[in-house]
């Protein structure tokens, strides 16, 4: 309380829980998850998932798979959840969802991890005869491991089957055009938190709400995009 206002970004399951435990008496802000007690910028990871999974109908892909995070965060968890929705509702089949868990609970994933896991995870997937029309991974590093291991196989990306990630579209990705991803939008997250705080110290908020920033998604060689997009 030393502050005038608090932001935290990219905020943990941890860093949640102990929040709603206490009580602090300046603003804060949490970035990529909701207190439901402070404010939170965040992304409708629910949709993020359904958006996918559409995206996969659409070009008539609807055999698909999921490869998901070493770690379950609730914003990989929303968007599991989404695309399973999507799925079940509009008769796609999901023939595979794959997770790989950590060695030790305290262990972090760094990128080469996630890179290592999707590649371990699809093998593993296809070592089982398991080809789908569609993976969607919930990481870009993951992502790309998933397309190595397909190709590894002499499957084609997107011809056999199409790849999305999730994940930041950095300015090396979005010229190299190699992933299609439902973007994490840091910029925008960035921006709203400013400006939120800014109307909140200036006595322009009256209590904790949500906002949400809109993900784009950013079409690469890894899956097309449909005609009607």
């Amino acid at each position: 309380n030393v502050a005038h206002g608090l932001i935290i970004p990219v905020a943990s399951e941890k860093d949640i829980a102990y929040l709603r435990q206490i009580d602090i008496q300046v603003p804060v802000i949490t970035i990529y998850n909701n207190t439901r007690k402070y404010y939170s910028v965040d992304v409708d990871n629910y949709l993020n998932g359904q958006t996918a999974a559409k995206i996969f109908e659409t070009l008539g892909r609807k055999r698909v798979a999921l490869v998901n995070n070493i770690y379950m965060s609730n914003g990989s968890k929303g968007r599991t959840r989404g695309f399973r929705d999507y799925c079940i509702d509009h008769g796609m089949e999901i023939v595979s969802e794959t997770t790989q868990r950590p060695d030790t609970i305290h262990k972090k994933s760094n990128a080469m991890d996630n890179y290592m896991k999707g590649k371990t995870l699809t093998w593993k997937m296809l070592d089982a005869g398991i080809i789908p029309d569609g993976i969607f991974a919930q990481d870009d590093d993951s992502t790309r491991g998933v397309i190595h291991a397909l190709r590894a196989r002499n499957i084609s990306v997107p011809e056999d089957v199409a790849v999305i990630g999730y994940g930041y579209n950095s300015k090396e990705n979005a010229e190299e055009k190699r992933l299609t991803l439902i973007g994490y939008p840091m910029e925008e997250l960035t921006e709203q938190t400013w400006l939120l705080m800014h109307r909140i110290l200036a006595g322009e908020e009256e209590k904790p709400r949500r906002i949400l920033c809109e993900s784009p998604v950013y079409y690469g060689r890894s899956c097309p995009k449909p005609h009607d997009s």
